[in-house]
């Protein structure tokens, strides 16, 4: 159970840092309206606070799957690190492929790819050290 939480946490923690760098990067949140996109919950009024809001649900989603993936193992920071860029690309198959490519029929140029790829890796890596940090933290009071 701890590493369902600790996994909960972790993703929580890198769903906010990467929907605050979304929200610094281009302008007072101008990239948080192509997630509520990819969503498909555009709107004029509210896509930048739901693109926000989602990042962070999300992110505890997939650290909800980290940590189910992680159950029972011995954590290493090797280990941590390749399963959180695993869970980023999953992530990103997930929200622009499936969600934003196939059901909404939003096009991606290279362009496009380049720039909701590499935070989602970043988004996987910040998910396997915040996990990982959160165990040799716990590992040390125990």
């Amino acid at each position: 159970m701890t590493s369902l939480r600790q996994g909960i946490f972790a993703g929580l923690l890198a769903g906010f840092v990467q929907a605050a760098l979304y929200f610094f990067d281009y302008g007072p949140g101008n990239d948080l309206a192509g997630i509520a996109r990819w969503l498909g919950l555009h709107s004029t009024d509210t896509e930048r606070l739901l693109g926000f809001v989602m990042l962070i649900i999300l992110g505890g989603v997939f650290g909800l799957l980290f940590g189910l993936l992680q159950r029972g193992r011995v954590i290493a920071l090797g280990r941590a690190l390749l399963l959180g860029v695993a869970t980023g690309v999953v992530y990103w198959i997930v929200l622009v492929v499936l969600f934003g490519m196939v059901i909404n029929h939003i096009g991606i140029d290279f362009g496009g790819f380049l720039y909701s790829f590499v935070p989602l890796l970043l988004y996987g890596m910040l998910l396997g050290a915040f996990y990982y940090s959160g165990s040799v933290k716990r590992a040390e009071y125990i």
